[in-house]
């Protein structure tokens, strides 16, 4: 139950068509679809990217662009849910700065490991 309270908190109600396809439905949700726990005691909305600050010091601009990362992968529906190659893609994970290496690295498809000795060798002075 606890579990379900965490994700309702962190990602919002699970749909109600899931939960009444759900053979366990009874056990921890209401007709309406809310969790039995809410009746309870209020669930409160705790965003990840909050979470991340407040949990392991990570700085708010990282934490909202980490959550803006993971929130498509918490999608309750499946059908919904980005595909590996879609998040591959995602701002997140390109580099804002690429550092030098990487920038060599990048240039692999242009010129091939020629290009990254010749950028090497100028590097060490031996060009």
């Amino acid at each position: 139950e606890h579990l379900l309270a965490s994700m309702v908190s962190n990602f919002g109600h699970v749909p109600l068509e899931m939960v009444e396809a759900s053979p366990v439905r009874a056990a921890y949700f209401r007709r309406s679809g809310r969790l039995r726990l809410e009746a309870v005691y209020r669930i409160p909305r705790d965003p990840l990217a909050r979470v991340l600050q407040r949990e392991f010091g990570v700085p708010r601009e990282e934490a909202v662009a980490f959550e803006g990362f993971l929130r498509p992968l918490f999608e309750y529906d499946p059908a919904e849910r980005p595909t590996a190659l879609e998040m591959l893609q995602h701002p997140f994970l390109k580099p804002r700065n690429p550092p030098a290496a990487a920038a060599a690295t990048a240039t692999k498809g242009k010129g091939g490991d020629t290009a990254r000795k010749g950028a090497a060798a100028t590097a060490a002075g031996t060009a």
